[in-house]
């Protein structure tokens, strides 16, 4: 009985850290791409500013 319940403990842990994986791809996937697009948006309001002291 006892061997049983560790083997499904010992089983558990993989499972849940290959979702804890597939957790942190995706959020870091999420993460870059708002990085990405908030450095565009930087870049683009830098070009404002630098555009709005040229006038």
């Amino acid at each position: 009985m006892r061997d049983t319940s560790y083997q499904h403990t010992d089983r558990a842990p993989v499972s849940h850290r290959q979702q804890a994986y597939n957790f942190a791809k995706k959020s870091y996937r999420s993460v870059q791409h708002l990085i990405v697009e908030f450095w565009k948006f930087s870049n683009y309001y830098a070009e404002y500013k630098a555009r709005m002291r040229g006038q």
